[in-house]
This record gives structure tokens, sequence and C-alpha cells, in this order.
């Protein structure tokens, strides 16, 4: 079944691994769109959305939802943004991500993701975007979807947004 769901939304199967070239974002847990074709949320956290609204009552952080996704572009180091009518951020040459898919959400694909090698990056080779943004009050660590895998973020991550 999840197999099946995963090929009507465009996603690999849990554990496999992807690139993503970032694109567009919508908030500061996702949507994020890559060159590559695919779309996803950042697995395991919530974030306020760009109105201010958040999908877990009482699980999102205080920090507002424009402000969260202002500190995910940073960390993907674009070059130029574009904030487009419908609130999205067209992003170009974003710093490349290795990504992990995770499982589906709400009809989205979620996945853990990394920075691939980059010189002067924000946040280091193989450490976890998600971490990046709950260190950063931006998002907040959904233990129903991380099942506890992000625990250890808000102490561990290292951000210089």
């Amino acid at each position: 079944m999840l197999l099946a769901l995963a090929a009507i939304v465009g996603v690999g199967a849990p554990g496999a691994e992807f690139t993503c070239t970032p694109t567009y974002v919508w908030s500061a847990d996702g949507p994020i769109w890559c060159s590559e074709g695919m779309q996803f949320r950042l697995n395991g956290i919530v974030a306020r959305q760009p109105d201010g609204s958040c999908a877990i009552r009482g699980g999102c952080p205080a920090m507002d939802g424009r402000k969260a996704r202002d500190l995910l572009i940073r960390l993907l180091q674009a070059e130029h943004t574009e904030v487009l009518p419908s609130d999205h951020v067209r992003v170009l040459g974003a710093v490349p991500l290795r990504c992990t898919w995770r499982g589906i959400i709400a009809n989205i694909g979620s996945a853990s993701c990394t920075a691939l090698a980059r010189t002067n990056l924000v946040f280091p080779t193989g450490r976890d975007l998600a971490c990046h943004l709950i260190y950063g009050h931006a998002a907040k660590e959904w233990r129903q979807q991380s099942k506890g895998t992000l625990r250890g973020c808000a102490k561990a991550a290292y951000v210089s947004a």
C-alpha cells in the first residue's frame, strides 16, 4: 500500500536516497521543490506556515512563519530568491541536498536531508537540515513522525544564520 501511494505522489520507497537542488520553498518544513522533479516535506518537524497557521495544534514554535522560512532559505544559501504572489519563494543557486525518503504525510513525501559537499556551508555536510531548523527555533520536532530521531537536535546542531 505504501509503495503504491509512493508511486502516485512521485516519491521513492522509504530509505531510498536522492539528490535535490531546491528551486521553490513554501515554509520551513516544506514542501521543497527540486530541479530533479520531486517535492517533499522535511521529515520529523513542524513549523508555522507563511500565514502563521500551524498544522498541529500547539505544535509549532513561536517564530513567525515567514521568518522561519527565511531561515531555511539562508541555510540553503540561495544565490537569488524571489517571493511569488502565491507566497512561495523561488530559490536559485541553492546548496544541493542529499536526501533519504522517510514516508508519506498528507499525500506528500517526507525526507531527511543533508548538504552535499560545498565550500563555506552555513550548515556542515552530514548534519540534518531539520536539526538546524529546530536549533534555530524555526521548527519543533514532531515526535509522532520522527519517532524520536531528532530528539538531540536542539543541543547538537550548529547554526550560524
